[in-house]
């Protein structure tokens, strides 16, 4: 700490704090290795989810909760991923 003296008085100055990690380094944008490792993933599971679908619509003949839950939890994160870009 930092003290100064007057001719009758002391007083202490608080220090500042130590700059943040990485404070002087360049910004990098990273989205694009993003995106190359999620879009293959994410089109993969589109695949498997319409797949499902199309078994449970035209064989099983019977949609369940499930599904709905399935398709939106797929579309909902896809959606934002993408719009994010």
């Amino acid at each position: 700490m930092l003290t100064t003296s007057s001719s009758s008085n002391s007083t202490t100055l608080p220090q500042s704090p130590p700059p943040l990690a990485g404070f002087n380094l360049p910004d990098e944008n990273h989205n694009i290795q993003l995106i190359a490792g999620t879009a293959p993933t994410t089109f993969l599971a589109l695949v498997v989810v319409a797949v499902r679908l199309w078994v449970r619509i035209t064989k099983v003949r019977s949609v369940g909760g499930d599904d709905y839950w399935i398709s939106a939890a797929l579309v909902s994160p896809s959606a934002g991923m993408y719009r994010s870009c």
